[in-house]
Protein backbone atom coordinates (compact mmCIF):
# COMPACT_ATOMS: atom_id res chain seq x y z
CA UNK A 1 0.00 0.00 0.00
CA UNK A 2 1.64 3.31 -1.06
CA UNK A 3 1.46 5.86 1.58
CA UNK A 4 0.34 9.67 0.73
CA UNK A 5 3.63 12.14 0.52
CA UNK A 6 4.20 13.23 4.07
CA UNK A 7 3.31 17.03 5.10
CA UNK A 8 6.36 19.44 6.03
CA UNK A 9 5.49 19.17 9.81
CA UNK A 10 5.83 15.65 9.73
CA UNK A 11 9.00 13.35 10.40
CA UNK A 12 9.39 10.15 8.66
CA UNK A 13 10.99 7.76 10.23
CA UNK A 14 12.48 4.44 8.67
CA UNK A 15 13.11 1.65 11.49
CA UNK A 16 15.23 -1.02 9.94
CA UNK A 17 15.17 -4.36 12.48
CA UNK A 18 14.86 -8.09 11.86
CA UNK A 19 13.85 -8.83 15.51
CA UNK A 20 10.09 -8.53 14.78
CA UNK A 21 9.41 -7.77 18.83
CA UNK A 22 12.37 -5.04 18.98
CA UNK A 23 11.10 -3.91 15.41
CA UNK A 24 7.40 -3.28 16.99
CA UNK A 25 8.83 -1.60 20.50
CA UNK A 26 10.72 1.04 18.69
CA UNK A 27 7.91 1.74 15.67
CA UNK A 28 5.93 2.29 18.63
CA UNK A 29 8.26 4.36 20.66
CA UNK A 30 8.31 6.51 17.03
CA UNK A 31 4.58 6.28 16.52
CA UNK A 32 3.65 7.98 20.35
CA UNK A 33 5.97 10.65 18.95
CA UNK A 34 3.95 11.16 16.18
CA UNK A 35 6.23 10.37 13.86
CA UNK A 36 5.36 8.54 10.99
CA UNK A 37 7.07 5.46 10.93
CA UNK A 38 8.13 2.63 8.11
CA UNK A 39 9.12 -0.54 8.90
CA UNK A 40 11.92 -2.98 6.98
CA UNK A 41 13.40 -6.12 8.59
CA UNK A 42 16.09 -6.36 6.53
CA UNK A 43 18.74 -3.70 4.40
CA UNK A 44 17.15 -4.50 1.14
CA UNK A 45 13.58 -3.69 2.05
CA UNK A 46 14.65 -0.73 3.60
CA UNK A 47 16.68 0.26 0.58
CA UNK A 48 13.32 -1.02 -1.26
CA UNK A 49 11.32 1.94 0.69
CA UNK A 50 14.19 4.72 0.83
CA UNK A 51 14.17 3.94 -3.26
CA UNK A 52 10.10 5.18 -3.44
CA UNK A 53 10.17 7.88 -0.63
CA UNK A 54 12.03 11.17 -0.49
CA UNK A 55 10.27 12.35 2.62
CA UNK A 56 12.12 9.66 4.99
CA UNK A 57 14.61 12.18 7.44
CA UNK A 58 15.90 9.25 9.67
CA UNK A 59 16.68 6.10 9.58
CA UNK A 60 17.47 3.73 12.59
CA UNK A 61 18.79 0.81 12.03
CA UNK A 62 20.66 -2.23 13.28
CA UNK A 63 23.97 -3.18 12.11
CA UNK A 64 23.75 -6.75 12.74
CA UNK A 65 21.38 -8.24 9.81
CA UNK A 66 21.25 -11.69 8.79
CA UNK A 67 18.03 -11.91 6.77
CA UNK A 68 18.32 -9.97 2.85
CA UNK A 69 21.60 -9.76 0.31
CA UNK A 70 22.78 -6.68 2.47
CA UNK A 71 24.15 -6.64 6.04
CA UNK A 72 23.71 -3.45 8.04
CA UNK A 73 27.40 -1.56 7.54
CA UNK A 74 26.34 -2.20 3.38
CA UNK A 75 23.21 -0.42 3.99
CA UNK A 76 24.88 2.49 6.25
CA UNK A 77 27.37 2.97 3.26
CA UNK A 78 24.26 3.16 0.51
CA UNK A 79 22.33 5.32 2.73
CA UNK A 80 24.60 7.59 3.52
CA UNK A 81 26.19 7.58 -0.43
CA UNK A 82 23.14 8.23 -2.07
CA UNK A 83 20.91 9.84 0.15
CA UNK A 84 23.46 12.43 2.63
CA UNK A 85 20.79 14.32 3.71
CA UNK A 86 19.21 11.38 5.59
CA UNK A 87 20.15 11.01 8.98
CA UNK A 88 20.84 7.85 10.89
CA UNK A 89 21.37 6.17 14.01
CA UNK A 90 22.40 2.69 14.46
CA UNK A 91 21.51 0.80 17.38
CA UNK A 92 23.35 -2.12 18.15
CA UNK A 93 23.42 -4.54 21.00
CA UNK A 94 26.76 -7.14 19.85
CA UNK A 95 28.42 -5.10 17.03
CA UNK A 96 29.82 -2.21 18.71
CA UNK A 97 31.65 -0.38 15.82
CA UNK A 98 35.53 1.48 16.65
CA UNK A 99 36.11 4.83 16.04
CA UNK A 100 35.97 5.73 11.90
CA UNK A 101 33.85 2.78 11.04
CA UNK A 102 30.71 4.23 10.57
CA UNK A 103 30.22 6.77 8.28
CA UNK A 104 30.63 11.09 9.30
CA UNK A 105 27.31 11.97 11.32
CA UNK A 106 26.27 8.82 11.81
CA UNK A 107 25.17 8.78 15.33
CA UNK A 108 25.51 5.15 17.91
CA UNK A 109 23.42 4.03 19.94
CA UNK A 110 23.66 0.61 22.62
CA UNK A 111 20.65 -1.70 23.12
CA UNK A 112 19.02 -1.64 25.21
CA UNK A 113 18.39 2.13 24.28
CA UNK A 114 15.64 4.31 25.73
CA UNK A 115 12.64 5.35 23.89
CA UNK A 116 12.96 8.83 24.96
CA UNK A 117 16.59 8.85 23.97
CA UNK A 118 15.78 7.61 20.55
CA UNK A 119 13.12 10.34 20.16
CA UNK A 120 15.28 12.98 20.90
CA UNK A 121 18.50 11.97 18.82
CA UNK A 122 15.84 12.09 15.46
CA UNK A 123 14.34 15.70 16.68
CA UNK A 124 18.19 16.29 17.03
CA UNK A 125 18.77 15.39 13.42
CA UNK A 126 15.52 16.65 12.09
CA UNK A 127 16.63 20.37 13.48
CA UNK A 128 19.77 20.62 11.84
CA UNK A 129 18.44 19.58 8.81
CA UNK A 130 15.52 22.19 8.86
CA UNK A 131 17.48 24.87 11.21
CA UNK A 132 14.38 24.30 13.30
CA UNK A 133 11.92 21.81 14.52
Amino acid sequence: MMQAPLQNHQVGVLVVEDEPILLMETVDVFTEANMIVFEARHADEAMAILSTRDDIRVVITDLDMPLGGMGGHELLRSVTARWPKIGVVVLSGADRPSLGQLPSGVQFRSKPCRGSELVSAVYAIVSRQTGSI
